[in-house]
């Protein structure tokens, strides 16, 4: 966020002038990312707090018209919406699917992500409600949106490879998979 050419190019490994011609074509397409930069810039330097579109608000006490503050600034925003969007979709699932018969456990809120456990038989049910109570629209400056939601299942945190059957893959509606029977899990488990 707000980062220069300077930082661009050190944090990607590509020169300078590289970084300078993308973010000049980059800022040239997108010209609304500017004056977001800006009207953040000026609310921070005249009020030295922010408000997120879903009331969060936070002070800044650092120096104002430093960068660092600044790129703290403009960062905020959309990083608490993440986190608040995601923390109000994660009590909207317990309220609704957890108290429910406890059809759906909450394990953890991880950066961008819940992960839940439940009974493999409500699975076609579960996940299309998990998904709706996950969708949140936000309004903002007279525009509604939505951060679109996907899933992933599976029997362990781990990506689905060959090594790995049982681990983590997109759903798509469905999950004809069954879990595999571990020869080593076997051998420690006898």
């Amino acid at each position: 966020y707000y980062g220069g050419p300077r930082m661009m190019a050190a944090a990607l490994k590509i020169n300078v002038v590289t970084a300078q011609n993308f973010q000049r074509q980059y800022f040239a397409a997108f010209p609304g990312i500017k004056k977001w930069h800006h009207a953040v810039a000026q609310e921070l330097q005249t009020t030295g707090k922010l408000t997120t579109p879903l009331g969060r608000k936070r002070q800044f006490w650092g120096r104002l018209w430093d960068d660092t503050t600044l790129r703290e600034g403009i960062a905020y925003v959309p990083q608490s919406m993440v986190a608040d969007i995601l923390n109000l979709g994660l009590w909207r699932v317990w309220k609704e699917l957890g108290t429910w018969f406890n059809t759906v456990q909450l394990l953890a809120q991880v950066h961008d992500a819940i992960l839940i456990q439940y009974s493999e038989e409500v699975e076609a049910e579960v996940l299309p409600i998990v998904c709706a109570l996950l969708e949140i629209p936000v309004t903002h400056g007279g525009r509604t949106m939505a951060i679109p939601t996907d899933v992933a299942v599976g029997w362990n945190w781990g990506h689905a490879s060959d090594e790995n059957p049982d681990g983590l893959e997109e759903w798509k509606g469905s999950d004809e998979r069954r879990r595999t029977t571990d020869p080593l899990l076997h051998r420690y488990v006898r």
